[in-house]
């Protein structure tokens, strides 16, 4: 991480203890934040997109995904949105209609952008605690909250990963 004398420094004295506690103090911030999300039911639209979706439930389904014309007549879909879609078919052949693990899925690809903002920050700063600090804000800020917490808006978390995961390597020098 460099030779960051930054407040985290005075705490930790050896440099693999920041390394650690970073990540784990951002992977702790989104799980404090969207816990309450983990025991909700399906929201909103998840009811259309998750549970009532004969689309979703089948693996075969993901033939049709990159195919519009066929997608939007076996789908009835409004939107073409087939990552999200296809998210949505595995994460229904790995633990069916179950809410807990399809909130847990949002939550987790939620944490995974935090630590890819707190990397892009650290490499754009050189600073350790400037890092935490935009990946806490990140973690918390209410924009993605809808997104986290509606299973069937996963498409704003996935495109955000897309779009850091992309980035992140323009800044890693």
């Amino acid at each position: 991480m460099g030779k960051d004398k930054s407040k985290i420094g005075l705490i930790f004295k050896d440099e693999q203890q920041i390394k650690i506690f970073v990540p784990v103090l951002l992977v702790a911030s989104v799980a404090v934040v969207y816990f309450a999300s983990l025991f909700n039911g399906f929201v909103y639209d998840d009811t259309y997109t998750i549970v009532q979706n004969p689309f979703i439930k089948k693996i075969n389904s993901i033939g049709i995904l990159f195919n519009p014309s066929e997608y939007f007549y076996k789908s009835s879909e409004e939107s073409y949105r087939p990552v999200a879609t296809l998210s949505y078919i595995i994460f229904y052949q790995l633990w069916k209609a179950n809410p807990f693990l399809f909130h847990l899925s949002s939550v987790l690809l939620h944490a995974l952008n935090v630590l890819l903002v707190y990397l892009i920050a650290y490499n754009l700063t050189k600073k350790t605690y400037n890092a935490a600090v935009a990946g806490l804000v990140f973690a918390a800020f209410p924009a993605f909250s809808e997104a986290v917490f509606c299973v069937s808006y996963n498409e704003d978390i996935l495109a955000c990963l897309f779009m850091l995961l992309a980035v992140h390597p323009c800044f890693s020098f």
